[in-house]
Formats: structure tokens, sequence, C-alpha cells
């Protein structure tokens, strides 16, 4: 199928990163369709087995291509095309679709995205037809989910909120690096970084890079208005009514510390990684967390090594301390 001469702009995110607000962004926007996740969404993707999963994912790219079928550019700010293992079906039918695809990544903090959905109650458990359900499930997925491409770091039914939203923000930034690897020099994918909180001069930087004409003042009122999507009388009911409903007792800190250490402990149990997934795991890990991440796992190291350094870890014991500027010699015994 030869690519229509349209773009096609998709954002990458865990959601609770301003998608609703971007989608105003770009109605500011000429000849163009600017939708916030229409139907059908791919909210059902963690509940269907691989064929029916293949089955959606051509539905939704279809109903795509019809919605963009009069317009120059078509805009879709729905975090569910892009955060899971299912990424490469999506872009793949659409680059057959159209001749640009613009992906536009929200920068915001995963441990922010995590506070925010916890304040929503995402990630407890309700009861569904007599079935354990879980708030968010859709939006979101657990770490045994064929979404997650990470191994789990303990089994679904041992996660507490805290647990599912850790797993479900690794397994989205694993997605996403992933998709930026094999695309980033793609001549028909462009992909743009959008510092968050959103700036009006960059969301102006964003829109002249595309080439098309907006409505300046428009733009000016958009940014001035805000988040879009607060739904703050939602969250109180959701928090409200979900069981450790608010943030569960944890602060900031409490849950930054509890991200890196499932973080690192996912990457090291990918025994397809090397000491380039530790160094990603240790990204934006502060030295605290380093030194506990050292303690914690070095004896882990030393025996999936059998007791060397170079085995099938990959040099990862090394890594665990180089990395931060340590060395293995270091630091005998946790």
């Amino acid at each position: 199928m030869e690519p229509q001469p349209r773009t096609c702009v998709l954002v990458a995110s865990g959601g609770r990163s301003g998608t609703h607000f971007l989608q105003k962004v770009f109605e500011t926007c000429s000849s163009t369709t600017s939708l916030h996740e229409p139907s059908p969404d791919l909210s059902s993707l963690p509940s269907l087995d691989p064929d029916s999963l293949k089955a959606a994912i051509k539905t939704k790219v279809e109903a795509i291509a019809h919605a963009a079928s009069s317009c120059t550019m078509y805009v879709e700010t729905n975090h569910t095309l892009l955060h899971g293992s299912h990424w490469s079906l999506v872009v793949e039918a659409l680059l057959e679709r159209f001749s640009e695809l613009v992906i536009v990544v929200p920068m915001r903090d995963p441990v922010h995205v995590i506070m925010s959905r916890l304040k929503l109650g995402h990630g407890t458990v309700y009861k569904k037809d007599g079935q354990p359900v879980i708030r968010g499930d859709g939006w979101i997925y657990t770490g045994e989910s064929n979404l997650a491409s990470l191994p789990p770091v303990k089994p679904d039914k041992d996660c507490s909120a805290l647990d599912v939203l850790c797993a479900y923000m690794r397994n989205v930034q694993h997605a996403h690096s992933s998709l930026f690897r094999e695309f980033k020099n793609h001549d028909q994918v462009r992909i743009h970084p959008l510092a968050f909180p959103f700036e009006f001069e960059e969301l102006r930087t964003m829109l002249d890079g595309l080439g098309v004409w907006y409505d300046a003042a428009r733009l000016r009122e958009a940014v001035a208005g805000g988040a879009t999507n607060g739904r703050e009388e939602d969250k109180a009911r959701a928090a409200g009514r979900a069981e450790g409903g608010g943030q569960g007792g944890w602060d900031e800190a409490d849950i930054r510390r509890e991200f890196n250490r499932q973080l690192f402990r996912a990457r090291m149990l990918d025994k397809s990684g090397a000491a380039g997934a530790l160094e990603e795991a240790f990204e934006g890990m502060d030295e605290e967390g380093r030194r506990e991440c050292r303690k914690e796992y070095l004896p882990e190291f030393r025996e999936r090594s059998g007791g060397s350094q170079m085995d099938v870890t990959g040099g990862w014991e090394n890594a665990l301390f180089t990395i931060s500027g340590a060395n293995v010699s270091d630091v005998d015994s946790p």
C-alpha cells in the first residue's frame, strides 16, 4: 500500500502527561483533525490473546485512516497506542498509510505519573461481577500483562497499587526506548520530546517544525487555560472508593525509591540485557539509591555469575559499581 502524503501525530507517554491538553493545542492548526482517545481506543488490549490483539490494532489503524481522509494532518492523543509491547504493530501499520509519523513525547517524571494515578485509585483492586479487577486496567497494565516486555518483579497477585504502577511505568519506558532506538533514524518518523509542563514557546517551536499554520491567539488561550483533564471530582470519588485511595500513605520519596529499586531489579532479571541495561536503570537515581541497589543485589549478581564478574551476566556486577564511579573491589560484602 502506497502511503498517502499526510502526517499522523501520536503521543508516547504513560498517560497523565497532558495528552488531553495537547489535543487542544493541535486543534489550533489548520487542515488538522485532532482527537483525544477516540473510539475505538486500545484499552482492551491487556485482556486479548495475540490474534485478537492484532485484529484490534488493524481495526484501530483503519479507523485512523478513515478519520484522516479529509485532512492534511491527523492527531490522536491516546497513550494506549504506544505504551506497551504492541507499539511496533501500530507504528508499522501506520507507516503504510501515512507519509510521515510524528511522535510527541511529553517528558514527565515517571514518579509524578505514578503519583497522579495513585490519586485516581489506579492499581487498587475492586470486585466486578464477583471477580477482582484492577482499577484503571486497560489504561494501565500489570507486570504479567501481555503488553509487558520486562520480567515481572513479583506476581500480580502479590502486588500493591504502587507495585502495579511501578511495573507499568517501567514497561512504558522500556517500550518507548525500544521505539526510539528502532525509528530515530527512519526517514518517515520524527520524534519530538516536549518538556512537561508545556510552555507556550516550546509548543510554538513544535508546531513551526511541523510546517502547519496555526492560530497563535488560540494557542495562547489554550496554554493559559492549563490542564483540561484535571477531573478533581472524579479523583476524589476514585480515591474515596479505592482501598488505600489517594497515594496510599506513600510520599514522593517513597515512590521514587520503590520505582528505582524495582526498575533495577527488572533490569537485572532481563537476561538479554548487559551493562547498558544497568546503566539505563541507574539514570536518574541518586547516589543513595545506587548504594541501596549495590547492597541489595550484589550477592545475587555473584550467584548468577558463579562468582565470576564476567560470565552469563555480561559484566553486570562490574557495571553495577563502575557506572557510579566505584569499583567492585571497593566493597567486599554489602
